[in-house]
């Protein structure tokens, strides 16, 4: 029977502790181990993570005496995890019934694979009945290097965090997260990942999002600036630090920065044109696309950004649909 370490950070989600550990320990078919790390919350979530070990020899607890911050406490959890399958899950998530079943399978039969990653659901959208999604599942593996041009080409990250189960001797072998990408390094950790082993796509509901308005990412990053060049930064970074198992690496730099400049146009659009007055950030947007694609001139988006900031709201009925078939024409994302 496979087995799985889930690391579960906690700040201040001591309201979310129990249903998030609970979903652990009832997964069937694999073995599991819990540590609840608890950043020095001062909402008790301490105390129920004691109490939730003292219930299940399962479940093991660090406390901090300080708060030592998402990063840190994300790696100890990672240096901790000794079971063939880990799994880091934040505190205010929790999983579906057969998820560590349906991701564990996938990577038992193809050893390659150094992560899988399924769907996420937010809470109050309708979950599957347990066991509705045993028989209904399918899956799909993916060579590393053609991921990674896929993320690339498309500029998403599509890898919901609570559902990425992760090979534990890849991910001791590529290390922790980098402290410098505070807001990118999910991004950048399964980019990295991928520049080392094949990637599983389950495709199922395979976790819950909770959304309630105090998410850890949300509290993060914010900036508009910050966004951006984190983003870009995980993107270069391994494309740089892992180019010798990424063929074509440097033009997939290229590519990155043509998305980059792309989505940068497009948000400076919705300022200039659609009802989001907000002059500065526009102008940023604008000259953060020619900072990073010397070309941006020479983009559909550059166009349309100069056509909105002349004309204004009125354009917007006319933007878009030109946009539509500027997009046919030129291939965007592709």
């Amino acid at each position: 029977m496979s087995s799985v370490s889930v690391i579960i950070p906690c700040y201040n989600y001591g309201r979310f502790l129990g249903q998030c550990v609970g979903s652990v320990l009832g997964q069937a078919g694999v073995e599991v181990e819990v540590l609840v790390i608890d950043d020095a919350s001062p909402d008790g979530s301490g105390e129920i993570a004691a109490e939730l070990g003292r219930a299940d020899p399962r479940v093991s607890v660090v406390r901090h005496a300080r708060n030592m911050g998402h990063i840190a406490t994300y790696n100890e959890g990672l240096r901790w995890a000794r079971r063939e399958y880990l799994l880091l899950l934040s505190a205010d998530d929790f999983l579906t019934p057969g998820s560590l079943a349906r991701a564990t399978a996938l990577m038992d039969g193809h050893r390659s694979v150094g992560f899988v990653y399924g769907r996420a659901v937010s809470d109050g959208s309708e979950l599957p009945a347990p066991g509705a999604q045993e028989g209904g599942w399918s899956a799909r593996v993916v060579g590393g290097p053609a991921w990674i041009a896929e993320r690339c080409r498309q500029m998403d990250n599509v890898v919901p965090t609570p559902t990425a189960v992760v090979r534990t001797s890849i991910q001791h072998g590529v290390g922790g997260y980098r402290d410098d990408s505070p807001y990118a390094g999910d991004l950048e950790m399964w980019l990295r990942l991928a520049a080392h082993a094949d990637v599983g796509e389950v495709h199922a509901d395979q976790a819950v999002y909770r959304r309630h308005g105090a998410n850890m990412s949300l509290e993060w990053h914010s900036g508009l600036q910050v966004t951006f060049e984190d983003s870009r930064r995980a993107y270069e970074t391994v494309l740089t630090e892992h180019a010798d198992a990424i063929p074509d690496a440097q033009r997939l730099i290229g590519v990155v920065h043509r998305q980059v400049a792309r989505r940068a146009l497009r948000m400076a659009i919705n300022r200039h044109c659609r009802g989001q007055r907000d002059a500065g950030a526009a102008d940023w947007l604008e000259a953060h696309a020619r900072e990073v694609y010397p070309h941006a001139r020479a983009l559909p988006e550059w166009w349309a950004v100069q056509a909105c900031k002349a004309v204004g709201p009125r354009a917007a009925g006319h933007v878009g649909p030109a946009l539509d078939v500027l997009r046919a024409r030129s291939g965007w994302g592709a």
